[in-house]
């Protein structure tokens, strides 16, 4: 049994034990003044796991049977006015879900696993806009203007090289960045080489035309760029500069289009654009074009492109949600918030194993 005397202490009492003080303590091992509160009837409540659910000065507080801090739900319950609550006690039931009743009605929290790790929170890197990973499988980031790389402490360093978009690697194992301005860097792991790559006429010069995309081919070696507002572009192996791509054809609109997302399949490298999707053969350039210019798709910006097993595309857009395009058939259909979508801006399709779809959007 747990006994408080009055004051901010609480008390273990054993059968045949003498009592003696349990602390609480904060995620860094110092012992917690809770500083229990009048209003607060009975300021601390164990569940059925033995945790402990702590009322501390208009706070709610969450500690293990040990008393080890776990969590705060001030925030959660802030529209709730917790200080306001004067809750005269806490239940649970047999889901282990609490049941809070005051005098504002009855409030339930209920705690589960969190699936997901907040990797580098620690750090303070927000913004994160490229991860790739290097053939030890260490992670590269693209955060704040800066390549980071995870270090064994976990802990991030950065690179010293200026980066802000996407993020690729290539056969040999070298790592390839995009920046808003006209420039690629690469960076080689092993040698610890850096270099940066601009266009012929503008060496050191930032020039306003981000790289948006990188996508190394494994068959010829040429690293292809998308750009913002001049279309493709590509740095061959040898060269020291970013060259532009002329390989256009009859599909002149691509040569000003922003390229968002490269996706290569045994047709050739499928290109998403703000002007639809296009086919490049690497050895004849530009030969396809689908878009809402040709009536082939509804929307006119594709954001990310993929492939499922069945050949079907699933293409995200900034507007128009997402896209189920049979190429072969020519057909498509679309899905948005009226289908249930949370946002009908998606920024990217991902497939797991089990044959699920996940979309990254604007809400969620």
């Amino acid at each position: 049994k747990y006994s408080s005397d009055g004051s901010s202490n609480l008390w273990s009492v054993r059968a045949g034990q003498t009592a003696r003080p349990f602390h609480f303590t904060d995620s860094e091992g110092r012992s917690v003044n809770i500083g229990w509160d009048s209003n607060f009837g009975c300021p601390v409540y164990p569940d059925r796991e033995g945790r402990w659910w702590v009322f501390s000065k208009q706070r709610l507080l969450l500690f293990d049977p040990n008393g080890n801090f776990l969590y705060d739900f001030t925030g959660d319950l802030k529209a709730l006015e917790i200080g306001h609550l004067k809750p005269s006690s806490i239940s649970f039931d047999s889901h282990n879900t609490a049941w809070i009743g005051s005098g504002i009605g009855l409030t339930s929290i209920a705690i589960k696993k969190n699936l997901f790790t907040n990797y580098l929170a620690h750090t303070g890197l927000t913004d994160s806009r490229g991860i790739v990973q290097d053939k030890k499988g260490h992670l590269y980031l693209v955060q704040q203007g800066k390549v980071w790389a995870d270090a064994a402490s976990g802990t991030a360093a950065s690179l010293n090289l200026s980066a802000w978009l996407a993020a690729a690697r290539d056969q040999l194992g070298r790592l390839w960045f995009g920046d808003y301005a006209y420039k690629v860097h690469s960076y080689d792991p092993l040698s610890g080489i850096k270099q940066t790559f601009y266009p012929p006429d503008a060496p050191g010069k930032d020039i306003g035309n981000a790289t948006r995309a990188i996508f190394p081919d494994p068959k010829s070696g040429r690293i292809w760029i998308g750009t913002e507002k001049e279309g493709l572009a590509f740095i061959d192996s040898g060269n020291t500069v970013i060259l532009p791509f002329s390989g256009y054809n009859k599909f002149q609109q691509l040569r000003q289009s922003r390229i968002n997302c490269f996706l290569a399949d045994k047709s050739g490298i499928w290109v998403g654009t703000n002007t639809g999707v296009y086919l490049l053969d690497p050895q004849n350039g530009i030969v396809a074009e689908y878009s809402q210019r040709t009536g082939d798709l509804p929307q006119g910006e594709i954001f990310h492109i993929h492939i499922d097993q069945q050949g079907i595309f699933w293409l995200a857009s900034p507007g128009g949600g997402l896209l189920r395009w049979d190429r072969k058939k020519r057909s498509y259909r679309q899905f948005t918030q009226k289908d249930g979508l949370s946002n009908d801006i998606i920024y990217a399709v991902y497939e797991d194993a089990f044959e699920h779809l996940w979309l990254p959007s604007n809400n969620g």
